[in-house]
């Protein structure tokens, strides 16, 4: 399954029944929280958490990135 970016998922909702901003509070929301985790512990570097949006679910994954990793 192919991982997609917060604003893929935004772009999924577009259209639909949902209200977009409430959406997009709450998975911005969800991603303040997941960082929280993050910064909380020393030997942590990622998190994850398993959100639904319209009527679908994903993967919200925040990993800390270190100054000089490149990611594709």
């Amino acid at each position: 399954m192919k991982e997609k970016t917060y604003y893929e998922v935004i772009v999924e909702m577009e259209g639909k029944k949902y209200d977009e901003l409430e959406t997009q509070l709450s998975l911005g929301t969800t991603c303040v929280e997941l960082i929280k985790r993050i910064e909380d512990k020393k030997d942590v570097f990622g998190a994850s958490k398993s959100v639904t949006v319209n009527g679908r679910k994903y993967d919200v994954k925040i990993f800390e990135r270190k100054e000089d990793q490149i990611w594709n």
